[in-house]
């Protein structure tokens, strides 16, 4: 009992400590390069040294908020802080550098370790598009807390999106947002029906280098898929996502299956660009494993995927409960911050260039190049999008 009472006092002592703030401590905005995301989670934390009763240097943050998917940055109601302790003296550097690590971890703890994953993410086995282990992140957000650059492009450019880093829109890219419809004669189409993709477009346009992040169940046939195939009880649908040449797709879509394609053109940050780029570069195809036409579908998947463009700061474009993941609903979500932005209607022309629709899934280079295309060159008459 006498050991238990100590412990307890022990404990106790030691929060009273943690949450003591005096005026030997510094504050992290004042000693950092401070991102939206940290501020977010800690606030503004008072970093804070104590002696340690053994030689061997730690740290310890308390007072953080909560995040997850659905509501963004909770922050907590306790005042945050972080204590370095140590037994030998300490530079002002090397104290900043074991509080910047301490934070570092704790912030990856709270929100990109896989425990802090929704169900709808584990469902569809969503992490982010740069890989983030542990170490990794501790070892860039060490690095940029103390601004400097990682040095990597596709690092820097990850911190940059996810943590919120100010960052203008750049000249050069703008992202695409899709919705696909399938032609049914002129009949008025069911405004949630069709597909949600998104792309990435140099302003002017670039036919060789544009892109098209597309998220399906990939079908081999000719025909449309049967009931029991479309909702896939026999599990044979399986989700992923897939990269394309965005003209390849467009002409696919419009020219071979019976659509015609709604795009309407975003800001882009350089950072957004780099990121996807370098998603593309290496070459990966995410397996989300089985289709489900309400909750793991196309628009599912993509709202993940453009959430992880997005800060962890921006409001969710995430839905909770038993909802249905409709593709226009979702491209309606992602376009609501704009007030109006530049629109464009790829026609379909698959009946008028004596063609039978197909719905397999095959993509077929634009003709007769992708450069002299009849896509290509619409898109680059867009007003408000070159």
């Amino acid at each position: 009992m006498f050991f238990r009472l100590t412990v307890f006092s022990a404990i106790l002592s030691l929060v009273s400590m943690l949450h003591a703030i005096d005026a030997e401590g510094h504050r992290a905005a004042n000693v950092y390069d401070w991102p939206p995301a940290f501020e977010a989670l800690f606030g503004n934390p008072v970093i804070k040294k104590r002696r340690g009763l053994i030689f061997k240097q730690s740290a310890m943050v308390y007072g953080a908020g909560r995040y997850n998917a659905y509501d963004g940055m909770l922050r907590g109601t306790q005042p945050s802080g972080v204590v370095v302790f140590s037994a030998a003296k300490l530079s002002a550097e090397r104290l900043n550098e074991l509080a910047a690590e301490a934070l570092a971890r704790r912030f990856y703890q709270l929100v990109l370790h896989s425990d802090r994953r929704t169900r709808y993410e584990d469902l569809m086995q969503m992490g982010e598009l740069l890989p983030m282990e542990k170490e990794r992140f501790v070892a860039i957000a060490t690095k940029r807390l103390a601004g400097e650059l990682i040095g990597v492009p596709e690092e820097d450019a990850w911190w940059n999106v996810r943590m919120g880093s100010p960052e203008m829109a750049c000249s050069r890219y703008q992202l695409v947002i899709i919705n696909l419809h399938y032609d049914e004669g002129g009949r008025k189409v069911k405004l949630n029906h069709g597909h949600f993709c998104f792309g990435l477009r140099e302003i002017g346009g670039d036919a060789e280098q544009d892109l098209v992040f597309d998220f399906r169940a990939p079908w081999d046939l000719d025909r449309r898929p049967k009931i029991t195939e479309a909702v896939n009880l026999h599990k044979k649908l399986r989700l992923m996502s897939d990269t394309q040449n965005l003209y390849d797709w467009l002409y696919t879509q419009t020219e071979y299956r019976n659509c015609w394609v709604n795009l309407w053109f975003l800001p882009a940050t350089q950072s957004q660009a780099t990121l996807l780029r370098s998603f593309n570069e290496r070459g990966v195809q995410h397996a989300a494993g089985s289709f489900r036409p309400f909750r793991k579908n196309c628009a599912s998947l993509g709202s993940l995927f453009f959430a992880r463009l997005q800060p962890f700061t921006a409001d969710s474009l995430l839905r909770r409960g038993p909802s249905i993941d409709f593709p226009v609903g979702v491209a309606n979500r992602v376009k609501e911050p704009y007030e109006t932005l530049p629109f464009y209607r790829v026609e379909n022309m698959t009946h008028v260039n004596g063609r039978e629709p197909t719905a397999k899934s095959e993509i077929h280079r634009a003709q007769p190049s992708r450069a002299s295309s009849r896509v290509f060159r619409d898109l680059q008459k867009v007003p408000g999008a070159n």
